[in-house]
């Protein structure tokens, strides 16, 4: 007879009936993985799409500040030089004053007017990168088609932002279209050179491929029986 400070015996189980499986919430069941988590998308040029981004901002930033403000600094000069050309400086302190005035006038115009396009060439350019990636993960696979779509889009955008009629609008969509094309064959050419497959090369270089892994296997299995020989050669 147990003690009563003994804990209870276990109840016994000798029917064999299966314990209950206890409930689970939904968040301790497995659940199928996303087929976003799943999909695995090739990286256009070798980068993640922020870090392509990122470089991407950065160079149109730097390009567009640069080549704006030298030449808003030259217009601006020439332009200050007009205004003043009939109150010239006589004395060699009014020179000073006039020059000093004249560089302040460039510099400041210059900035602005570089700082202002440089943001907006960021906003097309990242306008462009999103709408290629977000037509490659809609799609599940990277070619020129993303590029296509970001370059059309960009085009339409471009025209919207300037208020520019429906005919040059459309021009600009024809020419985002045309350049997206060309910038996306060039990146599918360079991820097939890469290995990746890419589904319009694929049948032109797909025959050229299999011969090259074919041949290299063969090598592989030459210097292995050749390996062999020489170790029994050897022992």
């Amino acid at each position: 007879m147990p003690s009563p400070s003994s804990p209870p015996a276990p109840a016994s189980h000798s029917a064999g009936y299966p314990l209950p499986a206890p409930d689970l919430k939904p968040s301790d069941r497995e659940l199928p993985p996303s087929p976003s988590s799943t999909s695995h998308l090739t990286a256009r040029l070798g980068m993640h799409p922020l870090t392509r981004l990122t470089i991407a901002n950065l160079f149109a930033f730097a390009s567009v500040f640069l080549t704006t403000a030298t030449k808003t600094a030259h217009t601006s000069s020439l332009q200050f030089r007009a205004e003043n050309a009939h109150r010239l400086p006589k004395s060699q302190r009014d020179w000073y004053f006039y020059h000093r005035s004249r560089s302040y006038y460039a510099s400041q115009s210059a900035f602005s007017q570089g700082f202002r396009r440089a943001m907006g060439m960021c906003g097309y350019v990242s306008l462009f990168l999103m709408v290629e990636n977000g037509v490659d993960v809609a799609r599940g696979s990277v070619d020129f088609g993303g590029t296509m779509v970001g370059g059309g889009v960009t085009g339409a955008f471009f025209g919207v932002v300037r208020k520019l009629p429906l005919s040059t609008t459309m021009v600009t969509v024809k020419k985002g279209l045309w350049y997206g094309f060309l910038y996306g064959v060039l990146q599918d050419v360079m991820l097939a050179a890469e290995g990746n497959r890419v589904f319009w090369i694929e049948p032109f270089v797909g025959r050229t491929r299999q011969v090259i892994r074919q041949r290299r296997g063969k090598e592989i299995i030459d210097e292995e029986e050749k390996r062999g020989s020489l170790q029994e050669n050897g022992s």
